[in-house]
């Protein structure tokens, strides 16, 4: 038998008692009704006795006894047929309730629940579980539900503090999100200095809640911040009046400055940085915080911190790049003056170096002209490093492109070589020149692309051995659209592992070092930047020390459509 445990109320028999009581009454009418039966079949017997030997009223006695048995035996069925409908009852009816319960559940009546106090105590046990099946279940759809909108609010904080352009804006939409998300009374967030000094804040509250004056809320929370950020994290407080003696004295300070009676504190850091705080918090009545409450403002304030510190990034890399275009501008700007100082007083010495070879202050001793060859191929090398460096400030500057016109491949070969001829006469080195077809045209600065070219044949002819032989060619490739000048040496050639470097300004080969070869080592790395960032051109090069070296430049073909396009 079933045990009645925490029951209280009417006294209810399980359903095995119940049974056995049907059985027992139903073995105690039929015990009944055979007794009535065999004492009425007794007497019938002794009447009919009676009757044989009196020889009267026999056959009226035995219908009586058969009626009288007849009568007993249908009043003991219909009373175990009423006693077996009415424990049938007491089974069947919360049975079916309990079924139809469990539909309207299934059908999302979240509400419907059995009665407890119909049935056997079994039954009525199985539906008191049910119903705290049913409450529980609705509790853990309660906890879910909340979870997912915590969940919702945490994804949508992020992305709006992702669309924030600087730290204010992050602050204002996290008090924004974290108060009218949590359902808070009051949200404050700051950044802190290295002093725990006030950097930035903001704040909102309820429209009946007027605004905190004082955004660091209490001086010492500074130090606190610290200490939560190495510590648990995070301090979320129910109760501000009911705190342990360690806290009380802060705690009631907290209260009487912001009115709030529940608080979450998260500190916002990164690494080992705390950078400031959030406060969530609840006025006038104590609140229980949640698990899923504290989690979203741990997340928001870890989004929070990296938006800070990400946005001080840009701020300072800004600022980075303000001074280092400021000092371009300046050094460009630098370079220009020293350039147009040294250019002007070098046309003067350049001037007067032609009047002394001219005899016209006199006549000169051979060893007097040997001086002023000295003089005159120094002034050439100096003024070779100014057009360099005015070249180079030229190309930091920026060449638009906006005029560029129709250079002609052919016409700047017959240039150079006729500007270098003497360079070459000097050193003893033959030019073999190939200026190429006329068709051979191409879209840009004219003065860049010869001092390109200078700068490639300068280098052939300076780094010769006397009696050398130097070639510049152009080539057409109509098919490809491109213009190709070819410029080749047998000089000393470049070390192979030099060749890497050889584009960095102001690098100079090894072996031209070694055998004191006059230059600045700007010369490839200016033609490389004409070729390929102001031109859209390719230079390439390829040298075998000993044997010598062969630089190539290739130019797209001058299109019409291209000046428009350089226009735009």
């Amino acid at each position: 038998m079933f045990e009645r445990r925490g029951h209280r109320g009417p006294k209810r028999w399980t359903t095995l008692v119940r049974l056995r009581r049907l059985v027992f009454v139903c073995v105690a009418i039929l015990v009944i009704v055979s007794f009535i039966a065999a004492v009425s079949l007794w007497l019938q017997q002794e009447d009919i006795a009676r009757s044989a030997q009196t020889g009267l009223g026999g056959r009226a006695v035995s219908a009586q006894g058969e009626e009288l048995i007849l009568a007993v035996t249908v009043a003991g069925l219909v009373a175990m047929l009423v006693l077996g409908r009415q424990i049938a009852l007491t089974i069947s009816q919360p049975l079916t309730q309990l079924r139809d319960t469990i539909v309207q559940q299934r059908a999302g009546e979240s509400g419907a629940q059995p009665r407890e106090d119909l049935g056997s105590a079994e039954i009525s046990s199985v539906a008191r579980e049910f119903n705290a099946l049913v409450k529980q279940n609705f509790a853990l759809q309660q906890i879910h539900a909340r979870a997912l909108g915590t969940h919702q609010l945490t994804f949508e904080m992020a992305r709006a503090i992702r669309g924030t352009l600087n730290t204010q804006d992050a602050l204002d939409v996290v008090c924004v999100g974290l108060g009218e998300g949590l359902g808070a009374d009051r949200v404050v967030a700051d950044t802190l200095g290295l002093d725990h000094e006030l950097l930035l804040g903001g704040q909102w509250h309820r429209s009946d809640l007027l605004p905190l004056e004082d955004l660091i809320l209490l001086p010492s929370l500074g130090a606190f911040a610290e200490e939560l950020w190495q510590s648990t994290g995070f301090r979320a407080q129910d109760d501000l009046l009911e705190v342990d003696e360690d806290s009380r004295e802060i705690a009631h300070t907290f209260y009487r400055k912001t009115g709030a009676r529940a608080v979450i504190m998260v500190p916002l850091g990164l690494q080992e940085r705390v950078i400031g705080m959030i406060y969530v918090l609840q006025v006038k009545e104590p609140r229980t915080w949640s698990t899923s409450e504290i989690n979203v403002v741990q997340a928001v304030a870890g989004f929070l911190a990296r938006a800070i510190v990400e946005a001080e990034h840009q701020v300072h890399q800004r600022e980075y790049v303000a001074r280092i275009e400021r000092l371009d501008r300046q050094k460009s700007d630098f370079l220009a003056t020293v350039s147009h100082e040294l250019r002007t007083p070098l046309t003067s010495i350049s001037g007067y170096l032609e009047l002394l070879e001219e005899e016209d202050a006199g006549e000169l001793t051979v060893q007097q002209h040997g001086m002023l060859e000295v003089i005159q191929r120094n002034t050439g090398r100096l003024r070779s490093l100014v057009e360099d460096v005015i070249m180079l400030s030229r190309i930091e500057r920026g060449v638009t492109k906006a005029h560029h016109t129709g250079v002609s491949i052919h016409a700047l070969i017959a240039r150079v070589t006729e500007e270098l001829s003497p360079l070459a006469d000097d050193n003893a080195i033959a030019l073999e020149i190939d200026p190429g077809p006329e068709a051979a045209i191409v879209l840009g600065d004219q003065g860049s692309l010869d001092r390109a070219v200078i700068n490639i044949l300068s280098n052939a002819i300076k780094f010769s051995r006397p009696g050398g032989v130097v070639s510049i060619r152009a080539g057409l490739d109509q098919g490809a659209g491109r213009a190709v000048i070819t410029c080749q040496d047998q000089g000393i050639g470049i070390p192979a592992h030099d060749l890497a470097d050889l584009f960095t300004r102001f690098f100079r080969a090894s072996n031209a070092t070694d055998q004191a070869i006059p230059g600045t080592g700007l010369g490839l790395s200016i033609a490389k930047q004409i070729v390929e960032d102001h031109h859209g051109g390719q230079l390439r090069l390829s040298s075998v020390e000993a044997m010598g070296t062969t630089v190539v430049i290739d130019l797209p073909l001058y299109e019409p459509a291209q000046i428009v396009g350089a226009g735009e």
